[in-house]
């Protein structure tokens, strides 16, 4: 190899490092690795039944007493003969399945805001598709009810087929619908003039660095308690907008610290390394 090449090859390896460290070192918002202490999503489950369908509903006995709750449930209090022909025949619930319901009920959210709902099908149903929610509510790990939704479900895929063969697309038995809040979530940020924030990844390093960077804007008002805590003190000057003084401080740039990793694909022998 000549001399001037090896050179150039040099320089250039050399100016990848450079672009790699300037890269490394780049500047994130506090907001984007982390987040306040109070605030945090929770997880509502729930149940349901789905009409409508073509023939792809499910006949299990699961879907059969659970369609004979739903119609006492709405004041029908059928015949012993209907019970025991709607419960002996697995020709008059294809219809119809039953559905479990899911989904993150963000913080600080309010009576009558949409959310997204997972469906999901429960017993031994083909595909969702066309089918229509009845009424159901989503409660959360306190037993109330937080969310109400209804209405038709959105499944991306399918199955078509015929004698010969069968395509199936996607996940048919899975969809999403949309709910409606129904209980206000109320969200407790500040104690005793004070807010936490918490480190997605906890690190000495990075909990440092938050701290002195709003020290540096707001001296005196934060102290690391453990690597993924930051406790911050709302100062009797910004208590007239202490929401603001939150915003003021999840907006502040910090570098974060980031162990050095090595990511190996086996399939494509592929390293990536930071």
């Amino acid at each position: 190899m000549k001399p001037g090449m090896l050179l150039a090859m040099l320089l250039l390896f050399s100016q990848g490092l450079h672009v790699a460290n300037v890269r490394a070192e780049q500047s994130v918002r506090i907001k984007d690795i982390s987040q306040i202490n109070g605030e945090h999503s929770n997880l509502l489950t729930g149940y349901g039944l789905i009409t409508g369908l073509a023939g792809t509903g499910g006949t299990s006995p699961t879907t059969k007493m659970f369609a004979i709750n739903v119609l006492q449930n709405l004041g029908m209090r059928g015949d012993p003969r209907i019970r025991e022909v709607i419960q002996s025949s697995p020709e008059k619930t294809n219809n119809m399945s039953v559905v479990m319901l899911q989904a993150e009920l963000p913080a600080h959210i309010r009576k009558g805001q949409k959310i997204d709902l997972n469906v999901s099908a429960f017993d031994d149903a083909k595909s969702l598709q066309g089918g229509i929610l009845l009424r159901s509510e989503l409660k959360g790990p306190d037993g109330q009810v937080y969310v109400l939704a209804g209405g038709p479900i959105s499944v991306n895929g399918g199955s078509f087929g015929g004698q010969a063969a069968t395509v199936v697309k996607n996940h048919p038995t899975a969809g999403r619908i949309v709910g409606t809040v129904e209980t206000d979530v109320v969200c407790e940020v500040l104690r005793d003039d004070r807010f936490q924030l918490l480190l997605n990844h906890p690190d000495y390093t990075t909990a440092r660095r938050v701290a002195t960077a709003v020290n540096q804007l707001y001296p005196g008002s934060a102290e690391v308690l453990d690597p993924a805590t930051i406790e911050i003190f709302v100062s009797p000057a910004e208590r007239r907008d202490p929401f603001a003084f939150i915003a003021g401080c999840q907006n502040l740039r910090v570098v974060p610290d980031r162990a050095a990793r090595v990511v190996i694909n086996e399939r494509t022998g592929t390293v990536v390394f930071g």
